[in-house]
Order: structure tokens, then C-alpha cells, then sequence
């Protein structure tokens, strides 16, 4: 996982890790580079779960797009929301 902005992961939730983990995985399964965006920083609605370190945004997938968002929805389970943007990925561990 690449991080270019050097945002700050240390106080990301360890489901959240768990997602980063996964998607570097699958990313790389399929020779693409995860790239990290945000975490709490950047502009994000007022009750994003950015603020309470329970989501992630990171770059889109820039091959098979529709199989590594598949398989990364697939592995990580109903408790993730795994939502694509048209200019990013948001991941995020809101268990209902």
C-alpha cells in the first residue's frame, strides 16, 4: 500500500486495518497498487465514520475494477460497506 500524503493510520479502528489489509491484498493479487487517501483528515460529511476512524478512502481499482470490488466485498462481509466514487473508493466498517 502506497501512502503519498502520509495521513495519519494510527488511530484507525483494527476492523478498518483488517479492510486496508484485505484490499492491499487484493489489489495486489491483481498486479494493482492500493493507494491511501484519507482517513479522518480531508473534507467529509459532519457524521462520516472518517471522525470515529471506521472508514478509509482510497484509489480506485485501475484493473478488473468490477472483480477486485467483488472480491473485496466478498472477503470482508456484510458489517463493510465498500463504496466506489468517480474519483475514489470509500471503505467503511459500519456493522448493523
Amino acid at each position: 500500500m502506497e501512502n503519498p500524503n502520509r495521513v495519519d493510520t494510527s488511530k484507525l479502528r483494527k476492523e478498518i486495518r483488517l479492510a486496508l489489509w484485505a484490499a492491499d491484498y487484493i489489489y495486489e493479487k491483481y498486479r494493482d497498487t492500493l493507494v491511501l487517501f484519507h482517513t479522518y483528515d480531508g473534507q467529509h460529511m459532519e457524521r462520516s465514520l472518517h471522525f470515529k476512524h471506521r472508514a478509509v478512502d482510497v484509489c480506485l481499482p485501475q484493473v478488473v475494477r468490477d472483480v477486485i470490488l467483488n472480491e473485496l466485498r466478498l472477503f470482508l462481509g456484510p458489517e463493510y460497506d465498500v463504496l466506489p466514487y468517480a474519483d475514489h473508493l470509500h471503505i467503511e466498517w459500519d456493522p448493523k
